[in-house]
């Protein structure tokens, strides 16, 4: 019986054992798998170039993406013109409704095509009003109609009010009567008449172009000049002793103190009709004969200077009146002065 039982307790423990043996196989083994973990979760080749495959897929659609877009086309568009005129200049493209435009300007303006002569398009005398309007004068008495033979219009200046005088060789504005070269025009245009040259055209530009005009103007002291057509024409004085010449009684008076203090006071001066290339107040004035008028008015120069005179009372009342008018808002007890003692 004891051996029965021995046996018996030692199979028990056989098992136990057993049991135990591969139980701790068991978490051997465990470790062992799960340290196989990380090597399992490691990339491959074929997923490495799965995954670069997908990446230049996605790049490609964001490129097309790009392609789309508007601005995008507009402007490699434009880079691709540049480069072709870079490379070939005479491949540059023109569209049809450029072409038709170019070829609607050459029908309505034929006068574009120019030869030889220096006065292009169509030229016609022109009547130009003259006004003998002094600063410091009334103009009703004083103004006169002329026919000059030296004025020419060009139909694509007309509309910039600009006129061509041949003796001066330059151009005229109608508004100012004033001479300008080609190079003063443009300039003189956006000075003091922008809202005509705010969009100057292309027949205007092309005439001014071919207009051959003087760089620069000439002093004129030649006492037998016609007038210019194109330029204000001024009633004034000149001097007996050199050549110099004004507008008003007043100028002549310092010019004859100043220059000719060995010559008597006088007043006796000779009047004259004057013209000048610009409104400047350093620039010439030269003597002029007035060619045919239809209208003759009797020009004097007594009346002239009374005129003048009229207009400098004015000046001095408004200033009387002017301080009279602050001298009544002090109030009278500050005028009465104070008697000492």
């Amino acid at each position: 019986m004891q051996q029965l039982l021995l046996s018996k307790n030692i199979s028990k423990n056989i098992k136990a054992l057993g049991y135990h043996s591969s139980s701790s196989e068991e978490s051997e083994e465990i470790p062992l798998i799960r340290s196989n973990i990380p090597v399992s979760t490691e990339i491959s080749d074929d997923e490495e170039e799965e995954e670069e495959e997908e990446r230049e897929e996605e790049y490609k659609e964001e490129d097309s993406k790009e392609d789309h877009d508007p601005d995008v086309a507009v402007i490699q568009k434009q880079l691709e013109r540049l480069q072709q005129l870079d490379q070939d200049p005479t491949s540059r493209p023109h569209s049809s409704h450029s072409s038709e435009k170019s070829s609607s300007n050459a029908r309505s303006s034929p006068s574009l095509e120019y030869e030889d002569p220096p006065l292009p398009g169509t030229v016609r005398p022109v009547i130009s009003s003259i006004s003998y309007k002094d600063d410091s004068s009334d103009s009703e008495d004083l103004e006169a109609t002329f026919d000059f033979s030296d004025i020419y219009r060009h139909p694509d200046l007309d509309t910039f009010n600009l006129i061509i005088n041949t003796s001066l060789g330059c151009l005229c504005c109608e508004l100012c009567h004033i001479a300008l070269t080609t190079t003063q025009t443009i300039k003189h245009m956006r000075q003091q008449h922008p809202k005509l040259s705010a969009y100057p055209t292309l027949p205007f530009l092309c005439a001014l172009s071919n207009i051959y005009c003087y760089d620069s103007f000439a002093e004129f002291l030649d006492h037998n000049l016609n007038a210019f057509g194109g330029l204000s024409i001024y009633i004034g004085v000149e001097c007996p002793a050199c050549d110099y010449k004004c507008r008003s009684k007043e100028s002549m008076r310092v010019h004859h103190r100043t220059d000719h203090p060995e010559h008597p006071a006088t007043t006796n001066w000779s009047s004259c009709h004057l013209q000048q290339l610009t409104h400047s107040s350093h620039k010439q004035f030269f003597k002029v004969i007035l060619p045919q008028s239809t209208s003759n008015p009797q020009i004097n120069i007594a009346k002239m200077f009374i005129t003048q005179a009229r207009q400098q009372v004015k000046t001095v009342y408004a200033k009387l009146e002017a301080e009279t008018s602050d001298a009544r808002l002090i109030t009278p007890m500050f005028l009465i002065p104070r008697s000492e003692g």
